[in-house]
């Protein structure tokens, strides 16, 4: 913070995505932040999908506004800052027409929003370019590769879908790998009947990862699923699924799975609720060296992936989302068959 002032910032304001928590374990929570951190004049926060205004204590007893407004735009925040510095901020239902500038209003979503024109001469002009190439057809399919319910419950957090079975697939397609692993937090979106375009690919994989080859003992393998599995049936981001692999979860036993202070993993404690673990059929060898395909994000330990992080890697050089568009356009012929339909028994959840 001192660096930031001293370059000139009079107000500094953390855009952050790390939630707020009461859990005395996850140091790296926008409270714990403030509480720790000097020099912080306000923090527009993410991650936890909440919708708040608080405002927190530094170590200097200053008050910092702290906000966050939900998910999936259903909300808009605005913080406004007095001439005397005072940081306030609400949500609001639409964005305020700017006083004494010139502006346009547009419908966005379910109402009306107010824009910059010349800006929006330029999202015009961008989306006008990239048209053709990603409402472009890769495939079709014959039924609804969905990932939530109708009321917002994502599957792929709690169980096997065909939609991660097919993402997976594609991951493992990349060639001389054992396995893939894919994280139900991965997939944002679904396939609804009909034909798939590169826009599709885009709205599942919002994130464009790039995929790489890793070296993993079975061990760890073993740990991942583990981490990934610890608070079933409670839906989870972390959540395996892949392709070369079937495992079961026997929701009767605790999780043995340690998280360390940031929320990582950090050791095995007791009896393991993931059993039955497979790689091609033949029952997963701790020692064993296995190739894997998986994607950036979790390899550099994202959801605490810590056990997957090692430099025994392979660069694709190239991302999920072309990966899947090109497993479906290419590998699948267009079409995806009706195997995608339903689980496959990969991941089986025993309760």
């Amino acid at each position: 913070m001192n660096e930031v002032r001293e370059k000139g910032a009079d107000i500094v304001i953390l855009i952050t995505h790390l939630g707020e928590s009461d859990d005395e374990d996850n140091g790296y929570a926008t409270n714990k932040l403030v509480s720790r951190v000097r020099g912080i004049d306000a923090v527009i926060d993410g991650h936890s999908h909440a919708t708040y205004s608080n405002r927190l204590v530094d170590p200097d007893g200053r008050e910092i506004v702290t906000a966050q407004t939900g998910e999936k735009l259903a909300e808009i925040g605005r913080m406004d800052i007095a001439a005397d510095g005072t940081i306030t901020s609400q949500l609001i239902d639409r964005v305020p027409e700017p006083e004494g500038l010139p502006y346009l209003t547009v419908a966005r979503r379910n109402g009306e929003v107010c824009v910059d024109p010349d800006m929006n001469r330029l999202i015009q002009k961008k989306i006008l370019e990239y048209t053709p190439v990603i409402d472009r057809k890769i495939g079709e399919v014959a039924f609804d590769l969905l990932y939530c319910s109708e009321v917002g419950i994502d599957f792929g957090r709690s169980e096997e879908t065909g939609l991660a079975n097919l993402l997976s697939d594609a991951y493992r397609s990349v060639g001389g790998a054992d396995l893939s692993l894919v994280i139900a937090g991965t997939v944002r979106n679904e396939i609804q009947q009909g034909n798939i375009t590169y826009r599709d690919i885009l709205n599942i994989l919002p994130y464009s990862n790039d995929l790489l080859r890793r070296k993993l003992k079975g061990q760890d393998i073993l740990d991942a699923l583990e981490w990934g599995a610890r608070i079933l049936p409670e839906g989870s981001s972390s959540l395996m699924q892949g392709s070369g692999l079937a495992y079961k979860v026997d929701l009767s036993r605790p999780g043995a799975a340690v998280a360390d202070p940031s929320n990582s993993f950090d050791h095995i404690e007791g009896e393991y609720r993931v059993y039955d673990v497979r790689i091609n059929g033949e029952p997963l060898d701790p020692d064993r060296i296995y190739t894997c395909v998986l994607d950036n994000f979790v390899a550099e330990g994202g959801d605490g992936f810590t056990m997957l992080v090692n430099d025994d890697s392979i660069y694709t050089g190239t991302t999920n989302t072309d990966v899947l568009a090109d497993f479906i356009e290419h590998n699948l012929n267009g079409v995806i068959p009706d195997n995608y339909r339903n689980p496959a028994g990969r991941l089986l959840i025993v309760k």
